[in-house]
């Protein structure tokens, strides 16, 4: 495939070799703070252990992507590389069963192995309608379905956020008659305190929609067009850009930069501005925090002030608690 194009053939062997690296730092990183009593609090975190499983696949799709594509002529390697291909992104079993069927069923029907046309692992078919079929049948429609899923649950959350804010304010308002001690007891909206952890979550959905259906065009255009080096190596190198993509997501996600502070505090010399203990909202505290300011704005309308007062400082103290955690 890379015959006369050297420096296509180093740049992916470059982006591959450096996100496979990457990738297990990541996950050396991870394990070191998840073994480290100082850190573990931090990385006591169901979404940090489902993100160390993708990247433990995201590692083995790597690896098998760099040798099954890029170095192999032989069916070997390309039936090795079916099993690594679609099972980074699924992490309970029903969804890991439908991709192995998606992955195996062309292997077993004898119509995936070494392509002689594409002189890659591909669909070995006698016909281009015959590799169009199957390829939308187990791939290019399958990806980008699933990334169409998780950016429409995310944007599903942002929107109920977006609509609980506007609900609160239209409160706010309709209590405007409230006294002056109040607003400044007024909780802040926890929409915008925690923007930047919503914005973090979201990248996940977003940079997995943008990478499939990337893929997904690309594939369906090879399909439908006579075969072209320059778009194989435009289609190859999204998928080499993965590891280093999801590995870089992975390292600056917030669980693990608290964790890592938290070392780097523990040891270091203590000093004057040592900060107290700090630790990451859990989505829990998110939606606690949601319920709090829902319990303050009814309770303008059925309490008295003195005891309103009371109320929102308890709220207001509740509310800077988790604050410091940010």
């Amino acid at each position: 495939m890379f015959d006369g194009h050297p420096r296509a053939f180093s740049m992916l062997m470059a982006l591959l070799i450096t996100g496979t690296c990457l990738t297990f730092f990541v996950l050396c990183a991870y394990a070191y703070t998840s073994w480290n009593p100082v850190s573990r609090p931090c990385m006591n975190r169901v979404s940090l252990r489902l993100l160390a499983l993708a990247l433990i696949f995201n590692l083995g799709f790597g690896v098998s992507f760099l040798f099954g594509t890029l170095f192999s002529k032989e069916t070997m390697p390309c039936a090795f590389i079916t099993f690594f291909t679609d099972m980074e992104k699924f992490y309970y079993l029903g969804t890991v069963i439908f991709a192995a069927a998606c992955s195996v069923t062309p292997l077993a029907a004898g119509v995936y192995g070494w392509s002689s046309h594409a002189q890659t692992c591909w669909f070995n078919t006698r016909t281009e309608a015959e590799t169009f079929r199957w390829a939308i049948g187990t791939e290019s429609f399958w990806l980008p379905f699933m990334a169409t899923g998780e950016a429409f649950m995310f944007l599903t959350i942002i929107a109920f956020f977006i609509s609980y804010e506007m609900a609160t304010r239209r409160r706010r308002h309709f209590n405007s008659n409230t006294s002056d001690l109040q607003d400044r007891h007024r909780p802040d909206s926890p929409f915008v305190k925690y923007r930047y952890t919503i914005i973090r979550i979201g990248l996940y959905p977003l940079v997995s929609c943008l990478i499939n259906f990337c893929t997904a065009i690309l594939g369906i255009y090879q399909l439908t067009r006579p075969i072209n080096w320059q778009r194989t190596v435009a289609a190859l190198t999204v998928y080499s850009s993965r590891p280093i993509i999801y590995s870089l997501l992975a390292f600056a996600d917030p669980s693990f930069i608290r964790a890592a502070k938290k070392i780097w505090q523990h040891m270091r010399p203590p000093t004057i501005f040592s900060t107290s203990r700090t630790s990451v909202p859990t989505l829990t505290q998110i939606s606690d925090e949601f319920t709090s300011n829902a319990t303050w704005s009814s309770a303008q309308i059925s309490t008295h002030p003195a005891v309103e007062h009371e109320n929102q400082d308890k709220v207001q103290d509740r509310s800077n608690d988790i604050a410091l955690q940010l």
